[in-house]
């Protein structure tokens, strides 16, 4: 049986039985005076088409509705499930880094120090949840018997079994003169995952003159931390007039996990660019020269 049904009006059409209707109509004693009135025959036949070409159009508009609605559903439900998931990981990922934070600050103590002395009360819970990415596929091959590898070395942190090194100064120059080992930076700065078993590297960060990376520390095999700061950019008109359109950085922590293939990244509290810039980027200078005492920076 065909059936159409319209919501607004609540109505149904049978076609069959309409169809059966005219069909006992055209039998009856108007249909036997056809011959005399073809008048008739054609007024029949116009509201049978026209009852077919309606029903049709209400057929197809009901049909439309309906798509329209489970396309609508199915968005909602894929947006909802989509909070969903970014919750269940944000809270994971807040309860990760709780966990991880003190072994950052026992082993990175100048790095926890310095905010501290430009944060009041800066610890884990400083920090923000931004976002889980997958870890980058891209591969360099590199050569370890080669000049440009070895003249890094002084610059690599090693895993715990020394099969993988984190380059944090990718963009950094190195360059040997007169016996003695020169570096220089460019405006461009970048880390980079070193796997000496396949003699391949991922570059997992890359960024410009707004931030930079200043920290790498294995917490073991699968596991890592990279520490940086990044410029902090406005969200709204009405954001900049409370900052006063004034330039601010924030904290960021990179935790990796090889394991699942996964970044997670977190942002810290804003600090004030000329605050900032006088007590970090010096600290940051003076900690690098103590760290490699026997390389001339350019």
């Amino acid at each position: 049986m065909s059936t159409i049904s319209c919501k607004s009006k609540e109505t149904k059409i049978d076609f069959e039985k309409f169809l059966t209707t005219i069909t006992m109509l055209a039998d009856s004693e108007v249909g036997c005076r056809r011959r005399q009135s073809p008048l008739i025959w054609l007024i029949i036949i116009s509201v049978l088409l026209t009852a077919i070409i309606v029903g049709g159009g209400v057929f197809w508009w009901q049909q439309m509705a309906n798509r329209k609605s489970i396309i609508r559903l199915k968005t909602q439900i894929t947006n909802l499930q989509k909070r969903i998931n970014d919750l269940e990981t944000k809270e994971r990922a807040l309860a990760e880094l709780e966990k991880i934070f003190p072994v950052i600050e026992n082993k990175l103590p100048d790095w926890s120090k310095i905010w501290q002395t430009m944060v009041l009360g800066f610890n884990c819970h400083s920090f923000s949840w931004q976002a889980e990415t997958t870890i980058t596929q891209e591969l360099i091959p590199f050569n370890p018997e080669e000049s440009s590898f070895q003249l890094r070395t002084p610059f690599y942190i090693y895993s715990p079994d020394k099969t993988k090194f984190l380059d944090i100064y990718i963009g950094m120059e190195v360059w040997e003169e007169a016996g003695k080992l020169k570096a220089g930076f460019g405006p461009d700065h970048g880390v980079g995952l070193g796997d000496l078993k396949t003699n391949q590297l991922k570059i997992l960060l890359f960024c410009g003159t707004t931030g930079n990376y200043d920290n790498g520390l294995w917490l073991d095999n699968d596991q890592f931390v990279i520490t940086g700061f990044a410029e902090y950019f406005s969200k709204s008109e009405e954001e900049k007039k409370v900052l006063d359109n004034k330039i601010y950085y924030v904290a960021l922590l990179y935790f990796f996990n090889l394991a699942r293939n996964k970044m997670t990244v977190y942002s810290g509290p804003k600090v004030e660019g000329k605050f900032f810039q006088r007590i970090y980027q010096r600290s940051l200078r003076e900690q690098f020269r103590n760290k490699f005492p026997n390389i001339i920076f350019d």
